[in-house]
């Protein structure tokens, strides 16, 4: 049943109420949604990912790629981001870039990203690297679930407030 509004003072009242309470169901889903979208791209490391919209499938490792991690103790044709996953030093690197995948929401911007260079290079490739993409894939494919949440947020605002 509607409610009736009798003067300007109390729609004033009830949108203020509805604009505290959108942004309060906004945050909610963009936090879940960031959420969502980092597991995704933390999901897509040391397996070969398929073409996904706009972005390209990952490039088979090069022969001199797979003898460089075999001789380093690697498996030689896994697809770790970052360097070899072998014995040396550097086979932190892929868990360390898996492991600075952050998700966060500020005011009502949410953001999935790494501060980690080897996010860059591998996203978008280098001179002597092919783009392996996964923070913009991850997005690509998460599109439903967001709107999902976005569409909830909207029907629980109307709920809670009017």
């Amino acid at each position: 049943m509607a409610e009736k509004i009798n003067s300007l003072d109390a729609l004033i009242l009830k949108l203020n109420k509805a604009t505290s309470v959108m942004k309060e169901e906004v945050r909610g889903a963009l936090q879940k949604s960031v959420e969502k979208v980092q597991q995704t791209a933390v999901s897509k490391f040391g397996q070969y990912q398929p073409a996904v919209g706009p972005f390209p499938a990952w490039a088979v490792l090069s022969q001199q790629t797979i003898r460089q991690k075999l001789r380093a103790g690697a498996p030689g044709d896994d697809p770790l981001i970052g360097h070899y996953a072998g014995k040396r030093k550097n086979s932190v690197y892929p868990t360390i870039l898996r492991n600075s995948i952050q998700a966060q929401v500020k005011g009502l911007v949410g953001y999935v990203g790494t501060n980690n260079p080897v996010g860059e290079w591998q996203e978008f490739g280098t001179r002597h690297i092919p783009p392996r993409p996964f923070l913009r894939p991850a997005l690509y494919q998460e599109q439903e679930f967001i709107k999902e949440q976005f569409k909830g947020a909207l029907a629980k605002t109307m709920l809670r407030s009017l």
